[in-house]
């Protein structure tokens, strides 16, 4: 695969807590350079600071990615859930944002912006100020999702001509977040600035 199709795959074992190195595949023997860093020492020993230079040894030749601290307070649903490819998106106003980071789920009233296709319990991207925030596993498909996009939720069985619909966009326990929260919970300047 291509550079994208790595770098998924990396994603994959960061968030897992497993640290991963890419190198340049003719170089075969750079990977010592990331044994000799370090980066291979088990979960028990590392601290909170695991960098190379911070153990003492050189860089690593090639892109290191840390793992993910397994300690934060995510679950193995949301790790999945990072570590799934996302291409569409879905752009969400401050208020949205707001409750996102307060840990809420994604209503639609919040949603300004659906791009591009997906289906039903596929994962998007968060976006704010065309900065991605978040990703999430949605409750609708990508058509109907822009049919209630800044609809009430009492409003979602009458627009979609439904019985019974969920009230979110996405449920909360299926939303992680890719920023710090508390870039949401300071000042309006703050979050405004979040996509400069």
């Amino acid at each position: 695969g291509g550079m994208a199709t790595k770098i998924l795959a990396a994603r994959t074992a960061s968030t897992a807590g497993i640290p991963c190195g890419l190198i340049n595949g003719q170089h075969t023997d750079r990977v010592f350079s990331f044994l000799k860093s370090g980066m291979t020492k088990s979960q028990e020993e590392d601290s909170a600071d695991v960098s190379p230079n911070s153990m003492g040894a050189e860089e690593p030749y090639g892109t290191l990615f840390l793992p993910m601290n397994q300690d934060g307070g995510i679950c193995h649903t949301r790790r999945w859930i990072l570590s799934l490819p996302a291409s569409a998106s879905v752009s969400v106003n401050e208020a949205c944002a707001r409750q996102l980071a307060g840990r809420g789920s994604l209503l639609p009233q919040g949603i300004e912006k659906v791009q591009g296709s997906f289906e039903k319990n596929d994962c998007v991207k968060l976006m704010h100020n065309g900065t991605e925030i978040g990703r999430g596993l949605v409750n609708f498909d990508s058509e109907d999702l822009q049919k209630i996009k800044g609809k009430s939720s009492n409003s979602l069985k009458k627009v979609l001509g439904l019985d019974t619909a969920p009230l979110e966009a996405c449920d909360e326990g299926n939303v992680v977040l890719t920023v710090a929260p508390e870039a949401f919970q300071q000042d309006d300047n703050n979050l405004m600035n979040l996509g400069a």
